[in-house]
């Protein structure tokens, strides 16, 4: 056998089996067929319901029909929309021996209500000639749940004022015996449909090794990467929002396991394959830390830490030689931090000790989010026990943790010019800024240090009741000298306060002192939103 797989949870691809006849209650021969579509819809915007049938190539059949019902919360209505011909929505891409894609647009005039159901049904014929009929997807145990969609009222808060996106997913390039996901048109016209400016996608180093037709052999003339970078080429009005390519990259840390990287904005492969469960035959050599880093900014890229605050398992950590960001391996080059990953719970508050650990001694990191998604438009399906066990988690879903880059942006050099200046936060929801005035656009979030004449700064925050009114802001200041941070102030609303500008007085500081800020929003139901800026950096005027 010329592989070697752990048995942890994968993603939701059932026909991988460790040798030909070997039991898997997963097994079915017939194609993976999953419905997905985007959590929210942004003002103004269609909604885009995805259809895949994976390994086609292995189990051929044929889409006869489609149906997709619209089911308001709200009330009882419903809205039909029967497709008789689908062919005719049938998307081409590099992999269309591997899966076949289907996009339907849904026109805004058909949407019922504020938030909706959405249940799709297909039907397909086997090359026996066999029907099957496929409600919402074709996962063994699934819940075959409604997919659950937002019309959205409003634009994300502060949207006149920053741009956001999502710094971290998969395409359908991330492909191997546990794994598929969507073409990057499809990843466009969501992140669109969803309200994102732009998108990062960072496929994994080790798939992007791979030939082309066969992503179990590496491929030392890169025909996967090549057909990778193509995608971008000469796209000026193809992609509907600023796609940047990208390559997740395992490299080693100082103790010789295996982290990932993110690189962006990159031309050329960066190899990095000791996890990627295939034999090293083309890419024997395995980059530490700082020579991916060199590798990544070499091409101009930008190199951030991906998701530093994971902790890999035991399982991992034998079968893929994994470990684990530590304090050595932050302190390098790095363009900033991609500590946010679907979420501000534990692997957040690790990889935020690590960052602030940069900030305190004067490393200007800039904070970036992602969700780490491979397609999961509306929630994460996966494989919870190996052979036996489909799980899903709802909270976890494209978009729903954001970077968002203060200013404006309308291509890619002008997004990685951005990020590299520092000018960026991360959100699940509420807009934050610190500004040298009341004028919003006057932000002092920035790797460069500001000189305050009237030591004072401003916070500007800004929510809608799509995330929560207002509930609490703090003011974090650090001192390098001190190698510490402290609260400078803590700032407590009323329900329903959707806006504030509020002046923050500063005492002497250090000669190298930043600030931070924090914001919490709590919606109707006591769910709470979060956002986390960049520090900024600044001098009295003393």
């Amino acid at each position: 056998m010329n592989l070697l797989l752990p048995c942890f949870a994968l993603y939701a691809e059932t026909h991988f089996r460790f040798f030909p006849g070997q039991p898997s209650l997963l097994f079915r021969r017939e194609p993976e067929v999953i419905f997905d579509a985007p959590r929210r819809i942004a003002p103004g915007r269609d909604l885009p319901v995805y259809l895949v049938l994976n390994d086609i190539y292995r189990f051929p059949v044929e889409l006869t029909s489609v149906e997709i019902t619209l089911h308001c919360l709200e009330s009882t209505q419903k809205s039909h929309i029967i497709i008789d011909n689908p062919a005719t929505y049938l998307l081409g891409h590099a992999l269309h021996w591997q899966s076949a894609s289907y996009l339907f647009l849904i026109q805004r005039d058909k949407f019922i209500g504020t938030d909706m159901f959405i249940n799709a049904k297909a039907e397909y014929r086997t090359k026996r000639g066999h029907f099957r009929t496929v409600f919402n997807d074709n996962l063994p145990g699934s819940s075959k749940n409604s997919l659950l969609c937002h019309i959205a009222k409003e634009d994300f808060p502060g949207s006149t004022h920053c741009i956001y996106g999502d710094m971290h997913l998969h395409s359908h390039y991330s492909q191997s015996h546990v794994e598929f996901g969507p073409p990057i048109r499809v990843i466009d016209l969501v992140a669109k449909a969803y309200g994102l400016d732009f998108v990062a996608v960072t496929d994994h180093s080790y798939d992007l090794a791979c030939d082309l037709r066969n992503y179990l052999r590496q491929d030392a003339t890169q025909s996967r990467w090549i057909s990778f970078q193509e995608e971008f080429s000469g796209t000026c009005n193809k992609f509907q929002s600023i796609v940047l390519p990208g390559e997740e990259i395992s490299c080693l840390n100082s103790r010789g396991k295996v982290v990932h990287m993110l690189g962006i904005g990159l031309t050329e492969y960066v190899p990095g394959t000791r996890d990627g469960a295939r034999p090293n035959t083309a890419f024997k050599k395995q980059l530490t830390i700082g020579e991916a880093i060199e590798a990544v900014q070499a091409q101009n890229g930008l190199a951030f830490a991906a998701h530093p605050g994971s902790k890999c398992s035991i399982m991992q950590q034998i079968f893929l030689h994994r470990g684990m960001w530590e304090v050595a391996d932050s302190h390098q080059n790095l363009d900033g931090f991609q500590a946010v990953n679907s979420g501000f719970a534990c692997g957040w508050q690790r990889a935020k000790g690590l960052w602030t650990n940069e900030l305190r001694n004067g490393h200007p990191l800039p904070l970036v989010a992602g969700n780490d998604s491979h397609g999961d438009f509306n929630r994460f399906r996966l494989i919870g026990v190996p052979f036996v066990k489909i799980e899903e988690h709802s909270k976890f879903f494209f978009g729903s943790y954001r970077t968002g880059i203060y200013g404006n942006a309308t291509n890619q050099q002008e997004v990685t010019d951005l990020i590299r200046q520092g000018r960026t936060f991360a959100t699940g929801g509420p807009f934050i800024t610190i500004a040298g005035s009341e004028n919003v656009h006057d932000t002092l979030i920035s790797n460069k240090a500001s000189i305050l004449p009237d030591n004072a700064v401003f916070v500007i925050a800004e929510s809608t009741y799509e995330f929560g009114s207002i509930d609490e802001i703090r003011i974090i200041a650090g001192s390098c000298a001190a190698h510490s941070e402290r609260v400078h102030r803590k700032l407590t609303y009323t329900p329903q306060t959707w806006f504030i500008s509020e002046r923050i007085e500063l005492r002497k500081s250090d000669p190298k002192s930043y600030l931070r800020a924090e914001i919490r929003c709590k919606r109707a139901d006591n769910s709470t939103t979060q956002a986390f800026t960049s520090p900024c950096w600044y001098h009295l005027n003393t």
